[in-house]
């Protein structure tokens, strides 16, 4: 164990700081990115339940008309 004087116990520690500099040839390009993921995953969302909702229309109409003969 170290033994600790009170005067290094009062003392304030100074702390690194850390700087984060965000440069336009990393942060547009990664802007750009997220936005055209984004935007596929919306679209995929659309897409995807607005083709599920065509084929159960289209299964039913099928369905349907199978019973009727």
């Amino acid at each position: 164990m170290k033994v600790v004087g009170f005067k290094a116990l009062s003392k304030s520690k100074k702390q690194k700081r850390v700087k984060i500099f965000c440069i336009g040839k990393v942060f547009k390009p990664m802007v750009i990115f997220m936005g055209v993921a984004l935007f596929m995953l919306v679209l995929n969302l659309i897409t995807g339940t607005f083709f599920s909702n065509i084929h159960a229309s289209m299964q039913n109409f099928v369905d349907s008309f199978v019973n009727m003969f």
